[in-house]
């Protein structure tokens, strides 16, 4: 196409209308809103030949740097970068307890997005993973499940996460299904954080009274 007949295509509809438009049309190409996505419509069915063509017929009108650049893109565009998803439960795991991975956060939000469709057999090595986590809100997350999907294996982490102070999470979970005496011995701990529950679960002990805990009144 010779470049007269290129630059009548761009004229078309008045693309070339520099008149300035109504205050709050203008965007950062000078062009209003309506003029720009007409550039852009026509830039888009023109040939490669036809666009290297419009770089040099367009390069001295007055704003064009950001249709230049939209035209430089359409000719050489940048690569889509791919992104796998296709790791193992076993992969995501290995890279989320091993905080020189890199890749802590990206496997810490596959392994929630999973673990609904997984096994439980699945589901007990994700959640114990967030159970020994060192990041409090992880191991929160990680209590939260293993009150839903309750298992004897998560007895040792839960009773460990005393180390470093029991979250609400955790102090509920392990106050719903720890043994008796194990809730009733560390009953002055777990009050701490969830008097209500503790209530509930040491009610028919002899030695408990209800008037030595802080409960508010919808408790």
């Amino acid at each position: 196409m010779e470049k007269k007949r290129l630059l009548e295509k761009l004229q078309a509809n008045n693309l070339t209308h520099w008149e300035k438009a109504p205050a709050g049309y203008w965007n950062g190409t000078g062009l209003n809103k309506l003029e720009s996505c007409a550039y852009y419509a026509v830039l888009s069915s023109l040939t490669d030949e036809e666009l290297h063509q419009a770089l040099d017929i367009i390069k001295d009108w007055p704003h064009s740097s950001e249709i230049k650049d939209k035209i430089k893109q359409t000719l050489n565009p940048t690569p889509y970068n791919v992104v796998k998803k296709n790791e193992t439960i076993d992969t995501l795991l290995k890279w989320y307890t091993d905080k020189k991975s890199r890749k802590v956060g990206y496997s810490k939000k596959e392994l929630k997005i999973r673990f609904p469709y997984q096994s439980f057999a699945v589901q007990k090595k994700i959640i114990k993973a967030f159970l020994t986590s060192r990041n409090i809100d992880d191991a929160a997350w990680g209590a939260r499940q293993a009150d839903l999907y309750w298992d004897k294996s998560f007895l040792k982490p839960l009773e460990d996460s005393r180390y470093r102070g029991y979250t609400p999470s955790e102090a509920k979970t392990i106050i719903r299904h720890f043994p008796l005496d194990f809730v009733s011995y560390h009953r002055g701990v777990l009050n701490y954080q969830t008097s209500e529950d503790l209530c509930i679960r040491l009610g028919d002990e002899s030695d408990f009274n209800v008037e030595s805990y802080d409960l508010n009144i919808l408790s």
